[in-house]
């Protein structure tokens, strides 16, 4: 990428725009808009957002205590299974290890 430099501060307090626009836009009409009507739908769709924010929280949060609930009740379950299963295994190894040392070697 070329390395321009660009300037540090632009001041824009002296451009007048209406020597930029042409004459065909100044004769252009803006709609006429009722500036309290447009804060009041801005601010009634700000709380909608922020309505909607707080309901998926506490779904979230919902969720959150269910699946707490349901590895609070399997969880210890599957640890004993697990440490069952660990001491059968150590058991099975034990013994072909035992049964390993007792064969002669074949060559």
């Amino acid at each position: 990428m070329p390395n321009l430099p660009l300037p540090s501060r632009i001041d824009l307090t002296k451009v007048d725009v209406r020597a930029i626009v042409p004459g065909a836009l100044r004769k252009v009409r803006l709609p006429d808009v009722d500036a309290d009507r447009v804060v009041a739908a801005a601010k009634d769709a700000g709380y909608t957002a922020v309505g909607a924010a707080v309901l998926a929280f506490q779904r979230a949060q919902v969720r959150r205590r269910g699946i707490e609930s349901w590895v609070a009740r399997h969880v210890p379950q599957a640890s004993d299974a697990l440490v069952r299963a660990g001491d059968a295994a150590e058991q099975v190894v034990a013994t072909v290890a035992k049964a390993v040392r007792r064969e002669p070697a074949q060559n």
